[in-house]
């Protein structure tokens, strides 16, 4: 669904964030876990470790509690990917040794990125401490974590760092955008239940009722295991008067503890599914609480985290599912994507996207949305539309489709599939080249749910993804190629109706040609002197305080992920008003003319935010002036008079102005922006 409220605070709380810290943050807590990795390890083996052990060695030689051994193997495998162990053949030695000289070095360094809130690095620093004596059962790892039953240190971590605070910001987004989408419903506003499951120290329900409060007919249940959170938390919202609070254990049946099927417009889990000990089940259990199309949403960490693992590990059970989660605790964004489909969800869609500046801080806010015709499911299969791509699970390529009819076929297989990656290269492609995954000539018998994914990085062959769920609720891929996890490179996701095929026509600008153009504009960002000059001598007014922005792409960046993070960034945060993007180089107008790859993608962008802004009826505008390489900047002064007079796609070559001519566009015109 449409989320613009969510993505608007995703982009300008964005540029807020001291990433380059984070990454810091990051590098120390890695450190402080190899020490007490190191320090729990000699405990259990001495120097053994040095000449090579096993988990299980480790496991015996401390006395280590047997439903730990999970943690443990993920601690060790950890450390292996941070260099300071090595493995072979089950056997793990020393490979560099831990920095256990720097121990008070880095907890001093960790208290410098905590942003004042020393009680952050006073928990780290208590959970390693005592993580062989919570690992064998000396200690209670909640007397650790909460001790005295103090739950400040993970309170802070989730509520008031500037990162924690991060996703909570989008998270409220969501849900604000989930309340417009019922006010405009028309008629009487129907009663709007919110169930908060694993709620703990509140630390994300903390943002999400101010959103709530004041709004008509809404209910929200506080949920935790635990009655001492929930007896917290009727004391920290105590200023909330439509909250009720219950206790919920996600591991046991919703039904037997008085949660009625269907009664629920909204479930919120903040850092909680994870830790329970089959994450489908507990999905499971969750979706027929929900009403037709009721969301869930998640905050999760969506990749491996030291300080998490080695702080909060060992309070989670033994996992029932360590091959659905890939060996880890935390589950990608993409294996959540599998495991609420196998549970019956029918959409799924997270933020940050995929390939923006925030997308690899390490958790996500998911939404998952419920089917639309019953409340009750009858079996985890959701309702599919017809065709043959079924229906499309998000707006990134992505689909889900019964294709049940081509069990056990040869030819119908085959078809099937060329069919289906032909829709989607028309689709998301170039409608020309049909990338086919490498499937067997013959499909399994069981065929019943297959999941379609578009794939294209820049500059390189697009590919579909091809996979299919057995009656177990495992998905199979059979496609030959696979993403790789530490590949850097900026992944494009598919938007629907963005591909364009140009060429360009001659503009008759007639009497306005080499007049100046009216009114001001600003520069997106602070930039230098001389283009300022520049563009002033052209005859381009500039006013900080103008009302439309003028962003000019620097076309010696050729570093796509940093020109799109940037473009997107002044895109969702022009204070509402038009905006004109300036790139060079973006397209061959002439035959000698050479492109410049990054400038071409940013007219991509732009096409995706025209489309946006309509969707959005947001009264806003984009368009785009292509220079020459070499272009003086009065060219653009002919573009920008082109843009004045409803031209929203323009090039300019020695001081002539093209419009683009695009052909196969499934919109066309320049009224306005439904039209591009």
């Amino acid at each position: 669904m449409n989320l613009p409220t969510a993505r608007n605070v995703l982009a300008r709380q964005a540029r807020e964030l001291d990433l380059p810290r984070l990454k810091a943050l990051y590098v120390c807590v890695i450190k402080l876990h190899a020490i007490y990795v190191d320090q729990l390890v000699r405990r259990c083996v001495g120097n053994g470790i040095d000449h090579g052990v096993t988990a299980l060695d480790i496991l015996r030689g401390g006395r280590l509690l047997p439903r730990h051994r999970q943690l443990l193997v993920r601690l060790l495998n950890a450390c292996v990917e941070d260099g300071y162990l090595q493995v072979q053949d089950g056997r793990y030695s020393t490979h560099t040794a831990a920095p256990r000289d720097a121990h008070d070095d880095l907890l001093d360094e960790l208290r410098g990125y905590c942003e004042g809130l020393d009680v952050i690095a006073e928990t780290v620093q208590r959970a390693g401490a005592n993580l062989y004596a919570m690992m064998n059962g000396e200690v209670e790892p909640v007397a650790v974590i909460f001790p005295e039953g103090a739950s400040s240190g993970v309170e802070v971590l989730y509520q008031d760092f500037s990162f924690g605070r991060y996703f909570n910001q989008i998270a409220a987004g969501v849900v604000t955008d989930l309340l417009r989408s019922r006010s405009t419903s028309g008629g009487d506003l129907p009663a709007y239940r919110v169930l908060e499951v694993g709620g703990g120290t509140g630390g994300t329900t903390s943002w999400l009722l101010p959103t709530l409060s004041g709004q008509p007919g809404v209910r929200y249940v506080f949920t935790d295991v635990s009655p001492i959170f929930t007896r917290r938390a009727e004391q920290k919202f105590a200023a909330f008067d439509f909250i009720e609070y219950r206790e919920f254990d996600l591991q046991k049946s919703a039904e037997t503890q008085g949660f009625a099927a269907g009664d629920y417009d909204l479930i919120v889990a903040a850092n909680v599914i994870h830790a329970t000990q089959h994450v489908g089940e507990t999905l499971a259990n969750l979706l027929p609480l929900l009403k037709p199309s009721g969301k869930l949403l998640m905050r999760e960490i969506t990749q491996p985290m030291r300080l998490f693992d080695f702080v909060f590990g060992p309070l989670v059970l033994p996992l029932r599912d360590e091959d659905a989660r890939g060996g880890e605790l935390f589950l990608t964004a993409s294996r959540w994507r599998e495991q609420c489909l196998a549970a019956g969800f029918v959409r799924i869609e997270w933020l940050p996207d995929d390939g923006t500046a925030t997308s690899d801080m390490s958790e996500h806010i998911v939404l998952a949305t419920a089917p639309g015709k019953s409340g009750r499911l009858v079996s985890p299969r959701p309702g599919l539309g017809s065709g043959l791509l079924g229906q499309a699970l998000a707006n990134d390529g992505s689909y889900l489709a019964d294709w049940s009819d081509c069990a056990g076929q040869e030819a119908e297989w085959q078809a099937r599939v060329g069919e289906a990656c032909a829709e989607m290269a028309n689709r998301h492609g170039n409608g020309r080249t049909v990338p086919l995954p490498d499937v067997p000539a013959r499909a399994p018998d069981w065929l019943n749910l297959v999941r379609l994914q578009w794939h294209a990085k820049p500059l390189e062959p697009a590919w579909v993804e091809l996979s299919a769920c057995s009656s177990d609720g495992t998905w199979h891929g059979f496609s030959g190629m696979e993403i790789v996890g530490d590949d850097d490179t900026l992944v494009l996701p598919a938007v629907p109706e963005t591909h364009y095929d140009w060429s360009w026509e001659r503009m008759a600008l007639g009497a306005i040609q080499g007049k100046a153009v009216s009114g001001g504009f600003r520069l997106s960002d602070p930039v230098g002197s001389a283009l300022e000059t520049a563009l002033l001598a052209a005859g381009v007014a500039l006013d900080m305080d103008a009302g439309r922005t003028l962003l000019v792409i620097d076309p010696s960046v050729m570093a796509l992920d940093a020109v799109a993070t940037s473009s997107l960034g002044v895109i969702a945060d022009a204070d509402g008003g038009d905006i004109v993007v300036v790139t060079r180089a973006a397209w061959a107008v002439a035959p000698e003319d050479t492109v410049n790859a990054v400038q071409h993608a940013v007219w991509g962008l732009a096409r995706t935010a025209a489309v946006e802004f309509a969707a959005q009826d947001a009264k806003r505008t984009i368009a785009v002036v292509d220079l020459g390489v070499a272009s003086d900047w009065r060219d653009l002064v002919t573009g920008l008079q082109a843009a004045a007079q409803g031209e929203h796609w323009v090039a300019v070559r020695h001081g002539a102005g093209r419009q683009s001519a695009s052909a196969g566009a499934r919109r066309q015109g320049t009224c306005g922006l439904a039209d591009l």
